[in-house]
């Protein structure tokens, strides 16, 4: 009788570590998924500076090739005005050279 109590005892003991480690593992799976989830947000938000940082770098080249404006009432100046979709206007002012030389 002793012996199938301290044999009982023992399973018990046996299955409450199995079942510990069972938790252990839940838990250490559920910081690697949390750990991955991070590292990949961190990721993507490091993609989207690098994008909007190249963004920011081809814009201000495409603005650096652009004619600067002659001042309002140069001679041979022609002012465009354009309508926008949602009811704005965009206008820009171009010099005697641009007229006419492909840039239209």
């Amino acid at each position: 009788m002793v012996l199938r109590r301290a044999q009982a005892d023992r399973e018990k003991a046996a299955a409450a570590d199995a079942a510990q480690r069972a938790r252990d593992e839940a838990a250490a799976d559920a910081r690697r998924a949390a750990d991955d989830a991070a590292a990949a947000q961190a990721g993507a938000a490091a993609a989207a500076a690098d994008a909007a940082a190249r963004f920011q770098a081809g814009l201000e080249a495409k603005r650096a090739r652009l004619a600067a404006e002659p001042p309002a009432g140069a001679p041979g100046a022609v002012d465009v005005l354009v309508r926008l979709p949602g009811g704005g206007r965009a206008s820009r002012r171009r010099g005697p050279a641009a007229v006419g030389s492909g840039v239209w």
